[in-house]
């Protein structure tokens, strides 16, 4: 199942790289990244009438919000992680809704909200450092007159 390198075959070694030396915000953004990629291929599948396609990439994307939903600190700060957590299950409620339904506006509303989520961390972080942002994720600032 895995190689000498201790990597499953056909993993980009490259990518792997990235993520194990990304500090734990960027890989909290790449988690987001990975949410709102594979729900847009979800929603391309949907569009095409691809039913394996549309559960192959609903199931990857509710996997990382649930993983998302796994790693929250409620001993750190209990009021936002348990607004994130109710958050994490509504997004995990629409993926499985679109998933049995094929309803295009669930998978919408569930790759909205983690555009908006992600794009509020990074804000609160200090902006996206070291990671490539797509446009439409990106923050616009306004500057001063």
């Amino acid at each position: 199942m895995y190689g000498k390198s201790g990597k499953r075959p056909g993993t980009n070694p490259y990518k792997s790289v990235s993520v194990d030396t990304a500090s734990p915000r960027q890989r909290l953004l790449m988690l987001f990244d990975g949410a709102v990629r594979f729900s847009n291929r979800a929603s391309r599948c949907v569009e095409a009438g691809d039913i394996a396609g549309k559960g192959l990439y609903i199931g990857k994307a509710q996997a990382i919000v649930q993983e998302l939903q796994n790693v929250l600190r409620h001993d750190v700060a209990p009021e936002l992680c348990g607004a994130l957590s109710s958050l994490y299950t509504y997004i995990i409620e629409l993926y499985s809704q679109a998933n049995l339904s094929g309803e295009p506006e669930a998978i919408k509303e569930a790759t909205e909200l983690p555009e908006t989520v992600r794009a509020g961390f990074a804000e609160a972080v200090g902006g996206d450092k070291g990671i490539q942002v797509p446009d439409q994720l990106r923050t616009p600032h306004v500057r001063a007159a």
